[in-house]
């Protein structure tokens, strides 16, 4: 503890004194997560703890709390151990147990907020690049001021056992669920699927992946296709198909798909960086394979490629409204 106290003041005072917080993490060879803190208290302006408050029966301050919470929302994931090392290094914990942390994120926070441990979901740092938030900004301002009827593309792979083999089932408390299944991977089979708000409007299975020339092909096919729900090309004047930034997708192939369906009067147009929350489609391939799993678990294994066509028709007009609807700052009148 002598230590925590001698780095205590030697932390705070330059990052309290409008000292760049990352001069004084570089300086004092921090970890990262001790940057975050001393970042947090650079913006606070305060060298010393806040005054013990909140629950008698805690031996955190309000000022530990305020700095856990913080810590918590910007790394979700850091560990009891981290936060006791920081609270340690950057704060005056005193004789402070890590259960007594644990106890203070389940219930204790000053926002009132009761943390549990879940599945992280991990957002690419490349989507922060000033570039990208840019571009992102303005992707979300053009497609706002469009008709909803934008048409979205995009490739999945499929083979088993990632399709067709059910998670979940029931059993005894305190037994484990077993099931015999089959382990061997098949072939993999490429989808490519064009949606729009009336449902999917065409699509193709291919063994293998998929490079540029097959994905020509499937924009020359759709060029010729309709809907045959609403007996509509598949493709008009007017729309906007948008596709993201797979390699295929961009330099040759890319450049000349634009060129032929910009003599269409079709505009192409490609989401920012690693934003698949962007794509509605996302949301098909979801439908998909959860219809694979619960449906079709079984004819899989003897017909991968027809399974999959059965779940597309499975795909119907409310289903994609709804899956667009989750995109509403893109199409607030879906």
């Amino acid at each position: 503890m002598a230590i925590a106290r001698r780095y205590n003041l030697e932390l705070r005072q330059p990052a309290a004194d409008n000292h760049d917080y990352c001069d004084v993490s570089n300086a004092m060879e921090l970890s990262e997560y001790k940057e975050v803190a001393i970042s947090y208290i650079a913006g606070e302006r305060r060298v010393d703890p806040l005054p013990k408050g909140g629950d008698r029966c805690s031996k955190l301050s309000d000022g530990d709390l305020e700095l856990i919470e913080f810590l918590k929302t910007v790394k979700g994931s850091i560990q009891i151990k981290e936060l006791y090392s920081v609270l340690e290094e950057v704060g005056d914990v005193g004789e402070i147990s890590m259960s007594s942390i644990s106890r203070a994120i389940k219930s204790k926070l000053l926002s009132g907020k009761q943390y549990t441990r879940k599945r992280i979901t991990h957002v690419a740092r490349e989507c922060f690049t000033d570039e990208n938030m840019i571009y992102t900004q303005l992707f979300i301002n053009y497609l706002s001021s469009k008709d909803p009827r934008i048409k979205f593309f995009d490739e999945a792979g499929m083979k088993t056992p990632d399709v067709g083999t059910r998670m979940y089932g029931s059993a005894p408390i305190g037994e484990r669920c077993v099931e015999i299944v089959r382990k061997r991977e098949t072939p993999n089979f490429t989808l490519n699927l064009l949606i729009s708000i009336h449902g999917p409007e065409y699509y193709n299975i291919l063994e293998g992946s998929t490079d540029t020339i097959q994905f020509w092909n499937f924009f020359s096919e759709t060029c010729n296709a309709s809907n045959y729900v609403t007996g509509r090309p598949a493709l008009e004047v007017g729309d906007i198909v948008v596709m993201d930034n797979l390699a295929v997708h961009h330099y040759e192939g890319g450049e000349i798909l634009e060129e032929v369906l910009a003599e269409m009067g079709i505009e192409l147009l490609f989401t920012p960086t690693y934003s698949p929350d962007l794509n509605p489609i996302e949301l098909c391939f979801n439908k998909i394979k959860n219809e694979l799993n619960r449906h079709f678990s079984e004819d899989v294994h003897n017909n991968l490629k027809l399974s999959v066509a059965e779940a597309i028709d499975r795909i119907s007009s409310l289903d994609v409204r709804r899956f667009y609807h989750t995109t509403s700052y893109l199409f607030p009148e879906v």
